[in-house]
């Protein structure tokens, strides 16, 4: 598979901008920004525990209340 040349990338851009319009653009961008932020914050709360008590209890090795 060959890499996407730059007239390729530009014809690509000229047809988006046709299809959603000037004033569409920004909208739409600005759509798609705000559902990977989303998206981000949702797997780094995931990843993250809900009680930091919890954690920190684990790296001692001791009993909770000890």
């Amino acid at each position: 598979m060959e890499p996407i040349e730059p007239w390729e990338l530009l014809s690509i851009m000229l047809a988006i901008g046709l299809m959603f319009g000037a004033n569409r653009l920004p909208q739409t961008a600005g759509s798609l920004g705000e559902g990977i932020r989303e998206v981000r914050s949702t797997l780094h709360e995931t990843s993250q525990p809900d009680d930091p008590q919890a954690t920190h209890e684990h790296s001692t090795g001791r009993p909770p209340g000890r």
